[in-house]
């Protein structure tokens, strides 16, 4: 790996690679904005207006919308860096001079610890289908390990967890016996 890193033109490549690649990802984000959910989404909403504003047209040619490029050069050039949590679902918008649950000021986001309670991270739509999946398959190993306590209190956690953060979930679940386990519910 050193040798390969050693060569200053396939470094190059890969940095312009990894430019791409980010481009590519904030302009994922950029497109979906008006969709997103989480606490970051208004702030980074708000980022992507801004963005827009800052390009003033100057003449007939340019009364064109502000195209998703300019947007996303915009963003980068007022360092904006977009990390992905979970891959297509989940991102992190928290700038490196800030704070945030999972990480201090002056220190890139620590993924492993990203919280939806957290002022930064946004999640696109699909998302509630991966969390409606999560309650599904605990719905199901509740049934499994009926005699197993731990495993019980295990995936009613999930279930609780999963369906506090989307309250719509349950309305897919309600027929479903182990959504009522001791009367209360999960």
């Amino acid at each position: 790996m050193r040798y390969i890193l050693a060569d200053e033109e396939i470094t190059e490549d890969l940095k312009t690679i990894a430019e791409q690649e980010q481009k590519a990802l904030m302009g994922q984000y950029v497109q979906a904005v008006e969709t997103l959910q989480g606490k970051g989404a208004e702030k980074l909403k708000a980022m992507v207006d801004q963005a827009k504003d800052v390009r003033v047209p100057q003449g007939r040619r340019d009364q064109a919308q502000t195209s998703l490029e300019d947007v996303v050069e915009i963003l980068r050039t007022e360092s904006l860096e977009i990390r992905q949590v979970l891959p297509g679902l989940i991102g992190c918008i928290k700038p490196l001079d800030q704070a945030g649950r999972c990480t201090k000021a002056g220190q890139p986001p620590n993924v492993a610890r990203c919280s939806a309670e957290c002022d930064w991270q946004v999640m696109f739509p699909a998302f509630e289908d991966h969390a409606r999946l999560n309650v599904q398959h605990a719905l199901e190993h509740l049934k499994q390990h009926a005699d197993n306590p731990l495993m019980q209190e295990h995936f009613k956690a999930t279930i609780r967890y999963w369906t506090t953060r989307f309250p719509q979930i349950r309305t897919y679940f309600l027929d479903h016996p182990y959504m009522h386990v001791s009367g209360e519910g999960l």
